[in-house]
């Protein structure tokens, strides 16, 4: 499977204040048994070595002591600095380390901001409450606000926090010894190509496929329960199964569209989302072959793939040959089965620090920050359990949100005077094309599914208005609420306001009556009970049995079983009691009370 380099390269120890490292330091931990690192983009970095306690130079590995260790390909031996050291199991300890990096989480900046990314990476290191060490640069020009409230941690500014330079200004951190540079891009793309099946080690793979769609079918539904569904639209490729996706366009008309424009809607949705490309997040081991003086490799490359590659794994070239996938490139899986392509970037390495090359890497959609919280796409659709209205709206919106990929930010300068008035949402790069338009400045937030120009069905403006095709609520609270007529879902409940009509729910067993009466029972039932303004009425079989009017009883025939009490006013001091004896003869009693 090719040669691993002969020459092991040990990492040094040095004491915990070195900051050149260009002496032996402590000398080489010669007898490691192990040496990760492990480094995210825009993530942690951190090392781990196993070290035997009868290891030469074991006394001198304590807390905060820094160990020196090659860490990729590209780089430089890099500075970890030990935090913690675990007790001796069989003999050997394992020793935990961070990037230097970590070092600038002691540092406090104060106070300050700034207009551009230039500013605010020499306002973080020049407002360093103490003298600090590291240096920040860029290869970026954004210009955007950034801002320190309070003093804080330098480092929690890189990222993983709203406000930090990540947020703000984007990009990918490298980290060099005592140098952070944010770079557009840290990686590059060389043209290697990855086939699903054939050079993976994940044994998690076929679970990326589980969740691919083979098509799309659009749908519109209003209020009133009016619905209109397109057809399946397929992305390209070839597929032995089938999984539909639904999406739902209502917030995309205002009208009920045609299915053509459904249709539309779902070709659109097919290529903004790579739908039929399984989900990408896979871990590839590489094995290392040297071709600093041999070509023989190379062959057609489709082109990491060789000839000899006997075990399906990818084989990896340095030394110049770039063939090497480091953290932040670019690669292109090939998913054969289904004859469709997908890219990824390279967003976690594990570097063998004892062969001197990758374990593995981890390819998949990038991180957004150095948060350990990822933001993960949601492209499945889930069997509707019974729900409320706003449990529904907001599983809805929930979809929609988190399901998000793509789309396009822009800072506008509406009116050209050189500074940023609004803030652009856009479903392509350029306001002269794109339709779909969030708009966000000085007198309100508003959609468009017309472009930029409008018009705004939605929005919330600086007068305090909102307007809105529909709005779900949980609880809503007003002084005053202005509205015609007031519904259900089902339209069985409402309230017209305008005409003074009011129909309860559940008809079949409650109703308003055109002369205001109000029904109470089935409408197929025999008993039913009538309430009038002047008179409670209760029919069986649609004949009035009884009523009440003017505080009187009018019954055609009653039973009672045991006894029936009379008396003069709820106040009277007592009653006549007719009751019936054991031997069923009637007695007539006055009963005082």
């Amino acid at each position: 499977m090719g040669d691993i380099m002969s020459e092991v390269k040990y990492p040094k120890l040095y004491e915990s204040t070195e900051t050149e490292f260009q002496t032996m330091g402590f000398g080489f931990l010669s007898d490691c048994t192990r040496l990760i690192v492990t480094e995210e983009r825009n993530g942690s970095y951190e090392l781990e070595m196993d070290y035997p306690v009868t290891g030469i130079h074991y006394s001198a590995i304590t807390q905060r002591r820094i160990i020196y260790a090659k860490a990729n390909y590209l780089d430089d031996e890099q500075p970890f600095r030990i935090y913690h050291i675990s007790k001796a199991i069989g003999g050997i300890v394992t020793v935990y380390a961070q990037h230097i990096s970590y070092d600038l989480s002691g540092y406090l900046c104060a106070p300050f901001s700034s207009t551009n990314i230039q500013g605010a990476l020499a306002g973080l290191i020049g407002n360093s409450m103490v003298a600090c060490p590291f240096t920040l640069s860029t290869s970026r020009s954004t210009s955007a606000s950034f801002k320190v409230n309070v003093p804080s941690s330098i480092r929690s500014w890189l990222g993983g926090k709203e406000g930090s330079l990540l947020d703000v200004y984007g990009g990918e951190w490298h980290f060099d010894k005592f140098k952070a540079t944010l770079e557009n891009n840290r990686g590059s793309d060389n043209g290697v190509v990855i086939r699903y099946g054939k050079n993976l080690t994940d044994l998690k793979q076929e679970e990326n496929c589980s969740n691919v769609y083979t098509g799309v079918v659009s749908y519109w539904i209003d209020t009133d329960g009016n619905e209109i569904h397109g057809n399946i639209v397929k992305p390209s490729g070839t597929y032995n199964f089938s999984r539909t996706l639904s999406v739902d366009c209502s917030q995309d008309f205002s009208t009920m569209p045609t299915v053509e424009q459904l249709d539309a809607k779902s070709t659109t949705y097919i290529s903004n989302n790579n739908i039929g490309v399984p989900d990408i997040n896979l871990t590839v081991s590489f094995v290392q072959k040297d071709t600093s003086d041999s070509v023989e490799y190379l062959t057609d490359n489709e082109d990491v793939f060789l000839e000899d590659n006997e075990d399906d794994v990818l084989e990896v070239f340095h030394e110049g040959v770039k063939t090497i996938v480091n953290l932040c490139d670019t690669v292109t899986v090939y998913f054969p089965e289904y004859n469709v392509n997908a890219t990824a970037k390279c967003i976690k390495t594990v570097w063998n620090g004892l062969l001197d090359c990758y374990d593995s890497v981890e390819l998949g959609d990038a991180k957004a920050n150095m948060a350990t919280t990822i933001s993960e796409i949601q492209k499945k659709t889930e069997d509707i359990v019974k729900t409320t209205d706003m449990e529904l709206a907001i599983n809805t919106a929930t979809r929609l949100i988190t399901g998000n990929k793509g789309g396009y930010v822009m800072i506008h300068d509406a009116n050209s005077d050189s500074y940023p008035d609004e803030i652009l949402i856009m479903d392509t790069d350029s306001i002269s094309t794109a339709t779909k338009v969030w708009r966000f400045n000085k007198n309100g937030l508003g959609y468009s599914s017309t472009g930029y120009n409008g018009q705004y069905g939605l929005a919330m403006t600086a007068d305090g208005a909102i307007v809105a095709d529909f709005i779900t609520a949980g609880t809503l609270n007003g002084a005053v609420v202005k509205a015609g007529v007031i519904k259900d879902s089902t339209g069985v409940n409402y309230w017209d306001l305008d005409n003074g009509i009011f129909h309860m729910g559940l008809s079949e067993y409650f109703t308003i009556q055109p002369d205001g009466s109000v029904l109470i029972g089935n409408d197929n039932a025999s008993m039913k009970l009538v309430m009038s303004s002047d008179r409670i009425s209760f029919y069986d079989n649609g004949i009035e049995v009884a009523y009440i009017t003017n505080k009187e009883l009018f019954i055609a025939s009653a039973q009672f079983f045991q006894t029936l009490n009379i008396k003069y006013g709820v106040n009277s001091p007592g009653y006549y009691q007719f009751h019936v004896r054991q031997n069923e003869h009637l007695s007539l009693n006055y009963i005082s009370n």
